[in-house]
């Protein structure tokens, strides 16, 4: 291959998001590191030429090149990840330690004094949730079941009274909400999928039970469930409507698939939700006097019999 060649399909190979090896280059193309240099630094000169908002990047602990963002661009992208892991408190303090380093090695030495000055104090007052569990290798895990389509035996802690639990089913897919990851699983048994917080299980091994065959047209999509779910997603999924005083995007932003249906004089607005019950009498008991449940009457009469609960605790 011509040395032109060789550079136009390296440049290629970058910009459709590849990270290239440095042996693997010098193995694929039969060069010596001079010439790759060479080679590099010439992508490095057109790009400028071309102003092209993008910049070849070295990663030394890696020995692999990639191509990325002006770096102003990156460093405020690396700069809103780490307030965002820090924020969710999801993590052990060593597991965002490990995913802050990774990111800081992308960039410069200057940059990387910059970003510490901005994130350090966040980082030193961190604390976790209670469960202080490292997840890392269990998230790895269960990445492998969901890609592989394999049914587990497992053992969850219940979050009801403590106590240990065997389950049965096809992990399907992993997200985050509040605090913590969730693995939804397919329960055959039930016809339904459930989440499950990562950090309750205690074991989970591959089943050696009937395989768990699931159409996956019918899949439940985390990101549909995410939608629904506020804190807890026990029991049914129920659609009602609330009449609400307080800033209308406060309960848009808590209920994503939550739509303002009518507004009033008084500046109150009519929001129409869907939601499983169980984060639907949480969410309500925590707005007080800013929301009024409409319908249907099912969960309005729930909602009465939890609070005539609660003052009979304060008689």
């Amino acid at each position: 291959m011509k040395s032109n060649e060789r550079i136009v399909n390296i440049l290629i190979r970058l910009l459709n998001g590849e990270s290239l090896f440095v042996e693997e280059l010098l193995t694929d193309y039969q060069l010596n590191r001079r010439t790759l240099q060479r080679d590099i630094s010439t992508i490095r000169k057109t790009l400028e030429l071309h102003e092209v908002d993008k910049e070849i990047v070295y990663n030394n602990e890696r020995k692999q090149y990639y191509l990325t963002y002006e770096e102003n661009e990156i460093f405020t992208e690396i700069l809103f990840l780490i307030k965002i892991l820090v924020g969710t408190r999801a993590l052990t303090k060593e597991e965002l330690q490990k995913i802050v380093d990774r990111l800081l090695s992308i960039l410069s030495a200057e940059d990387q004094k910059r970003m510490k000055a901005l994130v350090t104090s966040g980082l030193i007052n961190y604390r976790h949730v209670s469960h202080g569990k490292t997840l890392f290798p269990l998230l790895q895990e269960f990445t492998g079941y969901v890609e592989q389509k394999e049914t587990v035996d497992f053992l969850y802690t219940n979050s009801v009274d403590g106590t240990s639990k065997e389950g049965y089913g096809l992990p399907v897919s992993i997200y985050f909400a509040d605090f913590y990851i969730y693995i939804l699983m397919y329960s055959e048994k039930h016809q339904r999928t459930h989440p499950y917080r990562l950090d309750r299980f205690l074991t989970v091994t591959p089943s050696e039970k009937k395989k768990i065959r699931l159409d996956y047209s019918e899949k439940v999509e985390e990101g549909v469930l995410i939608n629904k779910t506020y804190l807890l997603s026990g029991g049914k999924e129920l659609t009602y409507t609330f009449r609400y005083w307080a800033f209308p995007q406060t309960a848009l932003d808590k209920l994503p698939n939550a739509k303002v249906i009518k507004k009033y004089d008084d500046n109150s607005v009519l929001i129409e939700a869907t939601s499983f019950e169980q984060g639907i009498m949480f969410w309500i008991l925590g707005q007080g006097t800013f929301v009024q449940v409409l319908s249907p009457p099912s969960l309005v009469k729930a909602v009465k019999e939890e609070l005539n609960k609660i003052l009979h605790l304060y008689e």
